[in-house]
């Protein structure tokens, strides 16, 4: 049996791609389980590759102090972020988007859930015009699924679908349970996102648009091959 150290996702169309790796799979099933009955969540971190098509996770962070919860809704503070951001920057690594936990839920965007991550995109602060969303539902440790869905600006949420949805063997305490991310039903989630406010340098994709006076500037979007 072939040892799974990342899970490949992919829109049907092949525009868009996500690795997530295990270690950050390992940590929202974490965080879940520890979270009990009640929504959790964070942002993810990682960076892009094959010319900005596919996005690489290589964290997922446990919810900022602030951050507020209950049943079926949650509210990510965003105490702490700027100084992670920052730091992370220099080591070439982005903010790519948000997690949350829908316990005992489907591991599908809400409405609510949609409609908080579009702000994102359109939201110049966070300089990242194609979020990624990443969501955990069901129970740790039980059934549950993961589902990612790509928010790109002015346009309709695209769902990523797993590669090998039935993978032999994965390197996390969870077994990965191969059910459809639509079959468990909870109660819609109410999710809400405050503005990280780190400095902007910290979000953006490490592509230079202007040279003069040192200055390094980009955008935080996948660039499709070609440009």
């Amino acid at each position: 049996m072939r040892e799974v150290r990342e899970l490949r996702f992919s829109s049907a169309d092949e525009r868009f791609g996500a690795l997530l790796g295990i270690d950050p799979l390992q940590a929202m099933l974490n965080q879940a389980a520890a979270s009990g009955r009640n929504e959790t969540g964070g942002i993810l971190i990682g960076r892009y590759i094959d010319a900005g098509a596919v996005a690489t996770i290589a964290d997922a962070t446990a919810k900022p102090p602030g951050s507020r919860f209950g049943l079926s809704w949650f509210t990510r503070g965003n105490k702490g972020l700027k100084k992670l951001l920052e730091a992370r920057w220099s080591e070439g690594d982005h903010y790519l988007g948000e997690w949350h936990f829908h316990p005992g839920g489907s591991a599908w965007p809400s409405g609510p859930d949609e409609v908080a991550m579009r702000a994102v995109a359109s939201d110049e602060r966070y300089r990242c015009r194609e979020p990624l969303l990443a969501i955990l539902g069901g129970w740790p440790g039980k059934e549950w699924a993961v589902s990612l869905t790509v928010f790109p600006i002015k346009e309709k949420p695209i769902p990523l679908f797993q590669d090998d949805p039935y993978p032999k063997k994965a390197s996390c305490d969870f077994d990965l349970s191969p059910i459809d991310p639509k079959s468990t039903i909870g109660a819609p989630s109410r999710f809400a996102l405050p503005i990280l406010e780190p400095d902007p340098r910290s979000l953006i994709q490490r592509r230079a648009l202007r040279s003069d006076v040192g200055q390094d500037v980009g955008v935080g979007r996948r660039r499709r091959a070609g440009e």
